[in-house]
């Protein structure tokens, strides 16, 4: 008399040796002067349900195990663009902990000049325009340190396609975009001394052209002098 019912999920055994999950409902049936006359049980196979919870349940532990152990910064964040949870690796990247980002706005470690961009993007993937966007933006770190990285975003939908949430991988790619800006800023720099030698070697030329055609003009005058000598 503790209880009059009871609900369990557990497993059974059919005649052929095939087991099936069921959701079990007993529940005590009284007499009218309230003693106990019967239990009544319903069972509910949920076998379809049960395994599609457990694949969902793995394919969870397994995105945990990536999200935490990857080399990659990963985040997700809401719809209304709240952070909701960040990986190690981006921790670090980014040196907040995970208490000091959950609950930002990305502003808070965006570069100002790159965030409207970001914005853009991110109203076009809400919108159903883009599905991922990748892209390049400027990041500050907790030291107050810029430096650039490239984001990969994507939208999370349910079954049915309602969005949920969005996931964002973000590589530092600081050493190659100033490995990249250097190399640029070299070829500017032959070209514009090989455009300056090349401009100096032009006047040259003009130069020699004008002394030989002086030359010329005098060898003529001299030329006509002797003539009429």
């Amino acid at each position: 008399g503790e209880i009059d019912s009871f609900r369990v999920e557990k497993r059974f055994v059919r005649k052929d040796g095939s087991v099936f999950w069921g959701r079990l409902t007993d529940s005590l049936a009284r007499a009218a002067d309230g003693a106990p006359r019967m239990v009544i049980g319903i069972i509910e196979d949920i076998t379809n349900e049960t395994e599609a919870r457990q694949t969902l349940a793995e394919s969870e532990a397994r995105f945990r195990a990536m999200f935490e152990n990857s080399a990659v910064g990963m985040g997700l964040m809401s719809l209304d663009r709240i952070v909701l949870d960040s990986n190690p690796a981006m921790c670090a990247m980014l040196g907040y902990s995970r208490e000091e980002l959950i609950g930002q706005n990305p502003a808070m470690v965006t570069y100002p000049d790159d965030f409207p961009a970001s914005t853009d993007q991110f109203k076009q993937l809400l919108s159903g325009e883009i599905t991922h966007y990748i892209s390049e933006r400027r990041y500050v770190r907790k030291s107050g340190e810029v430096f650039w990285t490239q984001i990969s975003m994507s939208l999370v939908r349910d079954p049915q396609g309602k969005p949920l949430y969005l996931v964002g991988l973000i590589n530092d790619i600081d050493s190659q975009k100033r490995a990249a800006e250097r190399l640029a800023a070299q070829e500017a720099e032959h070209r514009r001394l090989l455009e300056q030698r090349i401009a100096e070697r032009t006047e040259e030329l003009n130069l020699a052209n004008e002394r030989l055609r002086e030359k010329a003009a005098q060898d003529a005058v001299s030329a006509e002098r002797t003539r009429l000598a």
